[in-house]
């Protein structure tokens, strides 16, 4: 199979590196804080992903059927990969094997601690493309979209107020629901 990715070198200054480059034009696939070049022998046909191996495409064409093959022991959750039914069966035992060298707080994955450790940098990769605010982690960007979409997973049925985070709206509904349905009742009793 030809590959559609070439190695060239590349004489910059007095370092002479070696770099990969893509035929195609296209840009390295990131992986958490690094990003990697793959040497493409099998390329997904509906994204035109690259993969270096046969297994790396199988599991990846999950993404595109939402086969999810890996049930949880505990719960039967589902999961398309075993590293993702791995990771959650932690949450069954409360293990946290992942601790931050910083605070110590722990975490059950070590991607949650990858993007912990940002906040004592206070480094934010992850910039909004609208309002150009800035978020350490791709999650909290996800959910400040929501401000520009208006489509928030949560909101109040009173006063229609959006919420991205569960937690959000819980605490909405205890401190400011009371008060909605008050205010609901009150024009109720006045007409």
């Amino acid at each position: 199979m030809v590959s559609n990715m070439q190695k060239k070198n590349w004489n910059a200054g007095t370092s002479n590196r070696k770099v990969e480059e893509n035929i195609l034009g296209q840009k390295p696939r990131s992986v958490g804080p690094r990003k990697i070049w793959v040497k493409a022998n099998v390329v997904c046909e509906i994204c035109g992903r690259a993969f270096d191996r046969g297994s790396l495409l199988e599991r990846h064409m999950r993404t595109h059927t939402k086969e999810k093959p890996f049930a949880c022991l505990v719960c039967g959750k589902r999961f398309s990969t075993t590293s993702g039914r791995n990771t959650h069966s932690v949450l069954h035992t409360g293990e946290k094997p992942h601790a931050c060298p910083t605070c110590g707080k722990r975490f059950t994955a070590s991607s949650n601690l990858y993007y912990h450790k940002m906040t004592h940098t206070k480094e934010k990769p992850h910039k909004c493309q609208k309002c150009f605010k800035s978020y350490a982690t791709p999650g909290e960007l996800r959910n400040h979209d929501f401000v520009h979409t208006g489509n928030f997973p949560l909101s109040c049925n009173i006063c229609e107020k959006g919420f991205a985070k569960n937690y959000q709206f819980q605490q909405h509904l205890q401190r400011s629901c009371n008060v909605h349905r008050r205010s609901t009742l009150m024009r109720c009793v006045l007409l």
